[in-house]
């Protein structure tokens, strides 16, 4: 089993290559990147310095072929703050090198303008409704299978 130091030390680099991937490292971080313990920065580095630094922790869970369970990645509004066509499309990349992961739900918009260009399929979903995940067509069809599946959380 690795031991602490060889995990942090991983997922400095990880953390580090992923800000550098995002056009987003300052010299200021340097020796204050830390396991579990958020980086502080401002404006539209914040979004970029939190998911380097989720995918980080997950890069070094995948390093190390840790046995633990993997949830889905849920990431909304990646680009949120984003101008930059160019960030952008380098925000979505680094999302779509996890291949650990069972499944990532990604919240974005415009997303067709990049779809080209990643490297792994999505399954894209568009939403028609305002403020509704499912409209009542695609609510009808799946009802049993949302209600069995209700009925099985209920049971714990």
């Amino acid at each position: 089993l690795p031991n602490k130091k060889e995990i942090e030390e991983n997922y400095i680099e990880n953390v580090r290559l992923n800000i550098m991937k995002l056009d987003a490292w300052n010299s200021a971080y340097e020796g204050n990147i830390k396991l579990l313990k958020p980086i502080k920065a401002q404006g539209t580095l914040e979004n970029k310095i939190i998911l380097a630094q989720m995918i980080g922790l997950f890069q070094t869970m995948q390093y190390f072929k840790t046995n633990t369970i993997l949830f889905p990645l849920v990431v909304d509004s990646p680009r949120a703050k984003e101008a930059s066509h160019t960030s952008s499309k380098d925000i979505l990349k680094l999302i779509f090198e996890m291949d650990n992961l069972p499944q990532v739900i990604l919240a974005t918009m415009d997303y067709s303008d990049f779809e080209s260009e990643m490297k792994r399929r999505a399954k894209v979903t568009v939403l028609s409704e305002k403020r509704k995940l499912l409209n009542g067509n695609t609510y009808s069809e799946y009802q049993s299978v949302i209600e069995e599946l209700q009925e099985l959380l209920n049971s714990f």
